[in-house]
């Protein structure tokens, strides 16, 4: 199942919507999960002897990591607006004969058990209810429930078929939920290898950014764990500026990531060639230009760009150390420093596009930094084989 949005039905059986209901109290369980006390203990290296105790300082955080965006975020809420009339998503009031009509079918609904039961359930109420059809999209979670017995590829097959009909035959209820459901054909498409056909579903993602812009930051973080940089870095562009013109919107710091580290690829593939020119940082500031607003000064400085480059660039080799560290600052640095060269052997020695291995460096960095408890530091540098990456995940997860 998706995660559940702010706008669906309740998880508890309520009749609500989840905003509405529990949203509160399950953020307060999750926060509660997520205090320092309790992640302290699940941490990896819980043998004292790998640490040594520190006073207390301020984190650190590597420049680049905060620069993209002017302004810092915590990412996107989901935005609706069905109380609007002249929105795609509003939605019309019901009668109350209807809506017991809709319960007793719910009720019926729900305890079929096969996907083609179901679907065929939903496709003979839609035709008998047409006047129902946006509400049954924005109101229920049956379009979503589809999804519940998609064990395996085959099966998951058979559910992206039953959406692409009700995408077409009953476009005002698939509207409602969209960003959930053409996220599922997409990647479908995407294990299927059936990627000249990911185009056509994107296109709601462009007329509808701000509808619930949460899902797709999640739709472009896909794109870029699974190294599809073109689809990130075309939809990213496409929905830039409406996202940073609505106000209510908070925009995610990873789509000025994957639109500036996209300009600055062609400058770093020169770096490495040291074919760098005078008209190669006025490549990026013309592909910048129509960010130029959302995005800090220095990215159109020659001296930050040939900066950046050498960071990257040449400290592949060098023997890192954490011996004259005593804050985590430093320790940070080193890690910092550390990960650029990680990303410049992702990017030269396994062919990832530059804005992808960027995205990598930054998901390690994350990683890194929630394992240094408060007041240590580690005594070693943590071994970045995949073997102890993958012990650190299964550790942490």
């Amino acid at each position: 199942m998706p995660k559940l949005g702010r706008n669906d039905m309740c998880h508890c059986g309520s009749g609500k919507k989840y905003k509405k209901c529990c949203l509160d109290r399950d953020l307060d369980q999750e926060r509660a999960k997520k205090s320092p006390e309790v992640y302290e203990n699940e941490l990896l290296f819980e043998d004292e002897s790998a640490w040594k105790p520190i006073p207390d300082d301020q984190p650190f955080v590597d420049d680049l990591s905060v620069s993209y965006a002017k302004d810092s975020d915590s990412g996107f809420p989901d935005m609706f607006h069905e109380s609007n009339p002249d929105s795609p998503f509003y939605i019309p009031d019901i009668t109350d004969e209807e809506d017991d009509i809709l319960e007793d079918w719910i009720d019926e609904y729900y305890e079929l058990g096969t996907l083609t039961e179901k679907f065929n359930s939903l496709k003979s109420f839609l035709i008998k209810h047409p006047q129902l059809e946006a509400f049954i999209g924005a109101e229920t979670e049956v379009f979503l429930n589809l999804e519940e017995n998609c064990a395996d590829i085959e099966q998951a097959g058979q559910f992206v078929q039953a959406l692409l009909y009700l995408r077409d035959a009953f476009p005002k209820a698939y509207l409602q939920v969209f960003e959930y459901l053409d996220k599922d054909i997409i990647c479908y498409f995407m294990v299927t290898g059936e990627t000249d056909k990911i185009h056509e579903y994107l296109q709601l993602f462009r007329q509808h950014p701000t509808h619930n812009p949460e899902t797709v930051a999640e739709l472009l973080k896909i794109f870029m764990s699974l190294g599809e940089f073109e689809f990130a870095n075309k939809l990213a562009a496409d929905i830039h500026q409406p996202l940073f013109d609505d106000p209510e919107t908070e925009t995610w710091s990873g789509l000025m990531q994957i639109l500036v580290m996209g300009c600055c690829a062609p400058y770093l593939d020169s770096a490495t060639q040291n074919q760098i020119s005078e008209e190669s940082a006025e490549d990026i500031k013309n592909c910048l230009k129509p960010y130029e607003q959302d995005i800090h000064d220095h990215w159109f400085s020659k001296e930050f760009l040939q900066s950046l480059s050498g960071k990257i660039l040449d400290n592949f080799d060098i023997k890192w150390t954490l011996e004259n560290c005593s804050t985590h600052k430093q320790v940070l640095i080193v890690y910092d420093n550390m990960l650029f060269g990680f990303m410049n052997y992702l990017s030269t020695r396994k062919n990832l596009h530059w804005a992808v291995a960027d995205y990598y460096r930054l998901l390690v960095s994350d990683l890194l930094w929630e394992l240094i408890p408060k007041g240590k530091i580690p005594k070693k540098l943590l071994p970045l084989t995949e073997r102890k990456l993958r012990e650190i995940l299964v550790k942490v997860s």
